[in-house]
C-alpha cells in the first residue's frame, strides 16, 4: 500500500484519512485471513476425512473405505493408498479366517472319532481294548496338528521357513520309518 498525504490537509482530516486508512487496512487483513483460513481448510478436510477414517475403522470390520473425491491429486493419491491398505487388510482377515476354519474342520474328525472310541470303550471296557491304539493314533494326528498350529502362530511372519536342499535318500527313509 502507498500512503499519501496532502500538505494541505487540516490535522483533523489526516487523522480521520489515517483512522480510515487503518480500519480498511484492518478489514482487509481480516478478509484476507479469513480467505486463507478458509482455503487452508478445504486443503486439509480430505486429510482431516483419511485421519477419521483410519482411527474410527475397526480392526474387526476392514471392509471400510473412505470417499475419494475430485480434490488435489496428493490427497486422493492418499486416500486411494489408504483404501488399498484396508483392502490388503481385509484380504488378510479373510486368509486367517479361512486357516481357522481349515484347521478346526481338520481337528474336528479324529476328536469325533476319539469320542467315539473312547463311549465305546467305556460300553465294553474288555472287548474294546484294542481300540485304545486307535484313540492313541487319533491324539498323535490331533496332537500333531496342533504342533503345527502352534508354529504357524509363532511365526511372526508367512516367510518364515527356511527353504534348503535335502537328500531324498533320507526324506524316505523317514516317511518309510513314519508309514
Amino acid at each position: 500500500f502507498v500512503v499519501a498525504l496532502s500538505s494541505d490537509l487540516a490535522g483533523l482530516e489526516a487523522g480521520r484519512a489515517l483512522t480510515l486508512m487503518a480500519l480498511m487496512l484492518g478489514i482487509l487483513t481480516l478478509v484476507a485471513v479469513w480467505l486463507s483460513w478458509h482455503i487452508v481448510t478445504k486443503t486439509l478436510d480430505p486429510v482431516r476425512a483419511v485421519s477419521k477414517a483410519a482411527l474410527r475403522t475397526p480392526i474387526s470390520e476392514p471392509s471400510t473405505r473412505i470417499e475419494v473425491g475430485p480434490q488435489d491429486r496428493e490427497i486422493a493419491e492418499l486416500g486411494r493408498a489408504f483404501n488399498r491398505v484396508l483392502g490388503q487388510r481385509a484380504q488378510a482377515f479373510a486368509a486367517q479366517e479361512r486357516f481357522t476354519h481349515g484347521a478346526v474342520d481338520r481337528l474336528q474328525t479324529p476328536v469325533a472319532a476319539m469320542r467315539e472310541h473312547i463311549e465305546r470303550l467305556q460300553a465294553h471296557p474288555r472287548r474294546e481294548a484294542t481300540r485304545i491304539s486307535l484313540v492313541a493314533e487319533e491324539l498323535d494326528r490331533v496332537r500333531a496338528e496342533l504342533d503345527d498350529l502352534v508354529l504357524l502362530a509363532q511365526s511372526e511372519r508367512p516367510d518364515f521357513l527356511h527353504l534348503s536342499t535335502v537328500d531324498p535318500r533320507q526324506v524316505m527313509k523317514g516317511v518309510c520309518a513314519d508309514v
